[in-house]
């Protein structure tokens, strides 16, 4: 029988349209004969007042009407109840052309009763087969071989997790076990035959359980944080669904579920940006971000893109990140049609610096390239100095001597009484900003230069989610530095918010703060990512679990937590979760001379006397012993 099943001549689209029309006619001649005998004597069923001709003719028309209406070339085996209804319209339309014809020949033929019998007979029956049909067809696989099907749940009885159970249905490769859900007023009902029951059930059932599926995407993000580090103790695989209205989308396919992934269980509600500001700053403006193609950079340059500037410069070094960023701009930008121009340079070259900004009049520069990986800057010394230093000392003169409105320099919370060198040069970063700034406002050039600083970038280069993630995906062991270790995050998106809404507020000199939560421990989040990834932590309480985590060390430079305060003052503005942070008042000339000291090292590759003339601006570094040694 599946070798019949899976045969071509099954297959063929003509073989299935002369099996459907023999069944068609077939129904059409018992919902006649059914609506004879129903109301009239049997005694009418003979030659002369039925007629072979009249049944042909009823056979024909339906037929005819069927075939011109495309009643056959819809595929059943994704009927809804919307084809149920045009199978109705048709039948109704056949018999109200048939009715009047009949009237006029032969008023015993069909009286009204017959109609109506007739009427509801074949439209019974014509969804019934048509149903059937789908359902064999959708579940053909089942009938002839055995299907390893994922026993799942769905997690949220709302509309959501109806058109999830639809979806799987489709699929044939889950089987839904049954939906759980807060509410009490839907317990222990049903949704399409399938049992509502209290998340309490999952413990219960757990060892029956493949996978489960939350499908309640619009719940309030502390809600589910919540709902989701409860799941992480089955230590079963958790997906994702996407908003109602995005699977609703033509472009978006239904089954664009994905894993929980690490900003799904940390922080707070993201931080809401302020669409007026940020307008206000951005629209019919010329902006330049450099590292454009970076993973703070490319999403600034998202961001940026629906709030119409008047042109975008992307510099990049790097020419791949760059072709990447510029070929997804460019498809994002088809209605506003904005100027975006690429340039692939190093900024720490100050000629072609002069150059570019020279060529275009720019209002807003976002300074987001820098070294940032701890172990490599402090390998590198030079190298990372000079990068991140000499880069931002080029873009400060250039947009003094070009008078650019605004300089946005992207910090990080490591310069915040910095132990590694890469902190240490952000911290240098931040004093040029803080220096120009105070020059500038003397001179009265008018060029306000700022700061953003924030924690760990969830999914950025050099964030522990992605190399975890690789980690487990190859079975592990998940490498981690210290078991104490603890850091802040923030989701890619909050921070390039965060950065463009602090170009809109910025005044000159200041160094802006996000409130970033409570700080989460590296080690609990490592678990939460191996249970929900349907897997089990291996260590001495479960030795028969998947994955390992292995102790590697602090890294040289690399300290247990992070701060976002130099002082623990700060000051709040426009948006709740955006601080300033205060600062004592800078002597802005020392450091320009002690900068320029520095700078000329650099130049030089003078790596002792670097590395001490740093220490002497940022008296507040810990150097490392890989440092100590080099100073």
């Amino acid at each position: 029988m599946k070798q019949i099943f899976k045969s071509n001549i099954f297959n063929s689209v003509i073989f299935r349209r002369i099996i459907l029309i023999i069944v068609d006619i077939a129904i059409i001649l018992i919902s006649f004969l059914c609506s004879i005998l129903i109301v009239e004597d049997f005694s009418i069923l003979n030659y002369q007042s039925l007629g072979i001709f009249k049944i042909f003719f009823i056979v024909s028309v339906f037929l005819f009407l069927y075939l011109t209406t495309g009643h056959y070339k819809s595929l059943t085996r994704h009927m809804t109840s919307f084809g149920a209804y045009k199978i109705i319209l048709r039948n109704s339309f056949g018999i109200i052309l048939l009715a009047p014809i009949f009237y006029f020949s032969d008023r015993n033929f069909f009286t009204l009763k017959s109609l109506i019998i007739f009427w509801f007979v074949i439209n019974l029956l014509s969804s019934i087969f048509r149903f059937v049909l789908r359902d064999f067809l959708l579940y053909q696989t089942s009938f002839f071989e055995k299907v390893n099907k994922k026993r799942v749940v769905i997690y949220g009885a709302g509309e959501a997790g109806f058109l999830l159970l639809k979806t799987l249905r489709y699929s044939n490769n889950h089987n839904v076990l049954f939906f759980v859900d807060d509410s009490k007023m839907l317990s222990k009902r049903t949704i399409d035959g399938i049992p509502i029951y209290s998340p309490k059930i999952l413990f219960e059932k757990r060892h029956s359980i493949d996978l489960i599926y939350f499908a309640i995407p619009s719940l309030e993000r502390r809600k589910k944080i919540k709902i989701l580090n409860q799941l992480k103790d089955l230590s079963m695989e958790v997906l994702l669904i996407p908003p109602v209205q995005q699977i609703t989308r033509d472009s978006i396919p239904f089954e664009h579920v994905r894993p929980v992934k690490a900003e799904d269980l940390l922080g707070r509600d993201p931080v809401k940006p302020n669409k007026k500001l940020m307008q206000k700053s951005l629209a019919d403006k010329v902006l330049c971000i450099t590292s454009a193609g970076g993973s703070i950079g490319s999403e600034i340059c998202r961001q940026v893109v629906s709030y119409c500037p008047k042109l975008i410069l992307l510099i990049d070094s790097c020419e791949e990140n760059l072709y990447s960023i510029n070929k997804e701009l460019s498809g994002l930008n088809i209605k506003n049609k904005i100027q975006i121009k690429p340039f692939l340079m190093n900024i720490c070259e100050k000629e072609k610096v002069n150059a570019l900004f020279d060529q275009f009049d720019i209002d807003i520069l976002f300074h987001a390239a820098a070294y940032k990986h701890v172990p490599l800057v402090e390998a590198n010394p030079i190298s990372g100095m000079s990068n991140n230093v000499l880069s931002t000392i080029n873009l400060c003169d250039a947009s003094l001597k070009n008078k650019i409105e605004k300089m946005v320099l992207i910090s990080s919370d490591k310069a915040v009484r910095p132990t590694n060198l890469m902190g240490a040069s952000k911290r240098v970063c931040e004093l040029i900003l803080k220096s120009y700034f105070i020059f500038s406002n003397k001179k009265n050039l008018k060029t306000i230069f700022s700061s953003v600083r924030f924690g760990n970038v969830l999914g950025s280069s050099g964030s522990v989610v992605p190399l975890f993630s690789k980690q487990i995906q190859k079975g592990g062991p998940i490498t981690l530095t210290h078991p104490k270790i603890i850091r802040y995050f923030m989701t890619i998106e909050e921070a390039a918010h965060l950065v463009i809404q602090s170009s809109a507020l910025a005044s000159g000199g200041e160094i802006f703060l996000l409130d970033m939560g409570e700080p989460v421990s590296i080690m609990a989040l490592a678990k939460k990512m191996v249970s929900l990834s349907g897997l089990k932590v291996k260590d001495k309480n479960c030795k028969d679990g998947d994955i390992e985590i292995k102790m590697t060390g602090l890294r040289p430079g690399e300290k247990l937590f992070e701060e976002l305060l130099i002082n623990e003052q700060s000051e709040k503005t426009e948006n709740p979760l955006i601080f300033k942070d205060v600062e004592k008042e800078l002597k802005y000339q020392e450091i320009f001379q002690e900068i320029i000291i520095l700078k000329n090292l650099l130049v030089k590759g003078q790596t002792k006397e670097s590395l001490n003339q740093l220490k002497k601006i940022v008296p507040e570094w810990e150097r490392s012993k890989i440092i100590l040694e080099k100073a």
